[in-house]
């Protein structure tokens, strides 16, 4: 990602995008579930050139969570 030209926040949202698609890691789809049996993620993404940031916590449903932090830092709200 990094020498296509992409970004460092780009290249970080992808490297956990990898991570939260492997059951092996506790992130994602390998993440604990809670007693109801809902596996509950958060994540969080951080930008440094102004210090942006998104992030979820104790959400349901989403298979990459870090796509959903990335929406809210590019987002703003």
């Amino acid at each position: 990602m990094l020498e296509a030209g992409g970004s460092a926040v780009d290249a970080a949202q992808i490297a956990v995008r990898v991570l939260e698609d492997d059951e092996v890691f506790n992130a994602g789809v390998g993440g604990a579930v809670d007693e109801s049996g809902l596996v509950m993620t958060d994540a969080a993404i951080f930008r440094g050139d102004d210090l942006g940031y998104g992030a979820c916590g104790a959400v349901a449903g989403i298979r990459n969570p870090v796509d959903l932090a990335r929406a809210i830092l590019d987002d703003g709200k």
